[in-house]
C-alpha cells in the first residue's frame, strides 16, 4: 500500500490534525477490504493525524439513555432525570429517536421483566414483583360487611294502612294536609 497516495486522498478531509472514522470508510470503504482499511487507520496516527469515531445524535441519545432502559422500556422519571438539561422541545424529538431505537417510556418505576434473560432470583425479587404477584390476597375482604349495614329501612311505604286516631286526623284536615 502507498502511503504518499493513502496521505493524498486523505488530506482535504483533515480538520485540525482530525479526520472521522467515517469519512476513512467513505473514501476506501468500496475498493479496500476490511483489513486495509484497519492498516490505514493504524498507519495515519503515525503520521500525525488523530481518528476519531463520530457518534452521531441519536446514538448519544441511545447511549445516555442506556443504563436505564430495562426491557426496552425507560419510565419518565428516569427520562426526566437523563435528559432534563434540555429544553422540552428537544425532549420531544428524543422521545421519537428513543422510540424509532425501540425505547419506550412507560409511566412506573416497576418495569417489566425480561424473562429471557432475566435470572431466577430477578424474577423472585419482591422489587420486581408486581403489587398482585406481592400480595396476592390484597382483594379478598377478611371481614364481615353485614357490619357496616344498616338494619332500618330508608324509605317510606306509601300504599300502606294508616291508622291514626280521630283527633290527629281532624287536626291534619285543619292544616290542609290531608
Amino acid at each position: 500500500m502507498n502511503e504518499d497516495i493513502i496521505m493524498h486522498m486523505v488530506k482535504p478531509y483533515v480538520n485540525n490534525g482530525v479526520i472521522p472514522f467515517t469519512k476513512i470508510n467513505e473514501l476506501f470503504g468500496d475498493f479496500l477490504s476490511e483489513k486495509e482499511i484497519n492498516e490505514i487507520v493504524d498507519l495515519l496516527p503515525k503520521k500525525g493525524i488523530a481518528v476519531i469515531n463520530e457518534i452521531t445524535e441519536e446514538q448519544k441519545f441511545f447511549n445516555m439513555a442506556k443504563p436505564f432502559v430495562r426491557s426496552g422500556y425507560m419510565s419518565y422519571e428516569n427520562f426526566d432525570k437523563v435528559f432534563r438539561m434540555y429544553p422540552r422541545r428537544k425532549q420531544y424529538e428524543i422521545v421519537e429517536i428513543l422510540f424509532a431505537l425501540g425505547v419506550e417510556l412507560i409511566d412506573e418505576e416497576i418495569l417489566p421483566l425480561d424473562i429471557a434473560t432475566s435470572s431466577i432470583e430477578d424474577l423472585s425479587d419482591p422489587l420486581n414483583m408486581t403489587e398482585d404477584e406481592r400480595n396476592p390476597y390484597s382483594n379478598d375482604i377478611l371481614y364481615d360487611r353485614s357490619v357496616f349495614e344498616d338494619d332500618v329501612s330508608s324509605h317510606t311505604p306509601v300504599f300502606s294502612n294508616i291508622t291514626q286516631k280521630n283527633e290527629t286526623l281532624c287536626k291534619l284536615i285543619q292544616d290542609g294536609n290531608i
